[in-house]
């Protein structure tokens, strides 16, 4: 079957040079793409002379399809030469510059680019190092503070459960 497994809808610097899909054919034989189509937003693009070897990727380009990906809310759709969806993507919300919406079994993901490769997840989070030096940052609570807070905790609900004792009649007859 062919599938598509990434396309870059928001590249760094001009989608009109940077924007590709990528097929991928994972049967043991080669597949003669000719006839089929692509759709991008309310456009298609229908491939000529293009054979995708078995497990293999074929990369789109922009400039080749003349097709434009959204920046928000994407959807594309693949169809075989008989007008049969074969397989279709979509996301909601902004496309991240430089991101690849990538597929990981069946799920989408917006990851780092991988033209004509297998797909790589990569978690990516921005590590904030402003912050001062020679300072404890996470200072865990010593023992003794420990102590003191669970005195401090026992005598408050002591005296909680006495001024509730004292100023309702049905428990004062039972503990007085």
């Amino acid at each position: 079957m062919v599938y598509i497994n990434e396309w870059l809808p928001n590249p760094i610097g001009s989608d009109l040079k940077n924007e590709w899909i990528e097929l991928y054919n994972d049967s043991n034989q080669s597949i003669n793409l000719s006839g089929w189509t692509i759709f991008s937003q309310n456009k298609s693009y229908k491939i000529k002379n293009k054979t995708i070897q078995p497990h293999s990727y074929l990369v789109l380009t922009r400039e080749e399809t003349k097709l434009s990906f959204s920046n928000q809310n994407g959807e594309i759709k693949l169809l075989d030469f008989n007008g049969n969806i074969v397989d279709k993507a979509n996301f909601f919300g902004s496309a991240p510059e430089g991101k690849s919406f990538s597929r990981f079994n069946n799920d989408f993901f917006f990851t780092i680019p991988t033209p004509g490769k297998k797909n790589e997840f990569i978690f990516s989070a921005q590590i904030d190092k402003n912050y001062p030096e020679n300072i404890v940052l996470n200072q865990l609570i010593s023992t003794k503070e420990i102590i003191f807070l669970d005195i401090i905790v026992g005598v408050l609900l002591s005296l909680i459960v006495w001024f509730i004792i004292k100023n309702n009649e049905n428990f004062k007859e039972l503990f007085f």
